[in-house]
């Protein structure tokens, strides 16, 4: 089989760990009272192993290098987005970079393995709104949907072409971002809680 056949069971073999823990730890987690400092100790506990991947990475791998372990391992790493505060890109990249794909590839695969979740998540809340109103809404045409669509996806675009121009200066800047926000978080929580 060729890469391009390949991959396709690698974003399966990526999806099936986080697939089987959804239903079971996602519960359990929902189930914390998840307060602001909670969600601040995640972002900047959860942005530090990305930075150390990224440093001790030998980013000597490339998308052709994909393999069922890699895949795996990946999986594996990606649990950890169930936790709120650490992020599904950082979760995977952290587990690209660990197995030495360069910025690139682990940023690209994570995309991919991004798409299956995200349909799973789409059709899941979908299935919580009534479609089955009185009177259709006024504000809602199938243009003002189509536009939202199109705008959503060319802005989804930009950024992920940004975000992977952004990855090949390195990680640590993001890594400073997450801890900087943490740090906001938990100073707007402790003032608010004090006045």
């Amino acid at each position: 089989m060729t890469v391009d056949e390949r991959i396709p069971l690698f974003i399966l073999i990526a999806t099936l760990p986080l697939a089987a823990a959804w239903h079971t730890i996602d519960v359990t987690i929902a189930q914390i009272t998840w307060t602001p400092i909670l969600y601040a100790e995640s972002l900047a506990a959860f942005g530090l192993p990305l930075w150390v991947a990224d440093s001790l990475s030998r980013k000597n791998k490339r998308m052709l290098d994909w393999n069922w372990f890699d895949s795996i391992a990946i999986g594996i790493s990606q649990l950890t987005s169930l936790i709120p505060g650490c992020g599904f890109s950082t979760s995977a990249m952290t587990g690209g970079l660990l197995r030495n794909y360069s910025r690139e590839a682990a940023a690209k695969f994570t995309f991919f393995i991004m798409c299956p979740v995200l349909i799973a998540k789409c059709v899941e809340f979908l299935r919580a709104p009534g479609f089955s109103a009185p009177a259709a809404g006024t504000d809602y045409t199938w243009l003002s949907f189509s536009l939202t669509v199109l705008v959503s996806l060319l802005t989804s675009l930009l950024v992920i072409g940004g975000i992977l121009r952004h990855n090949e200066r390195g990680l640590r800047s993001y890594t400073f971002y997450r801890c900087l926000l943490a740090l906001s978080i938990g100073v707007i929580y402790w003032y608010r809680s004090t006045h």
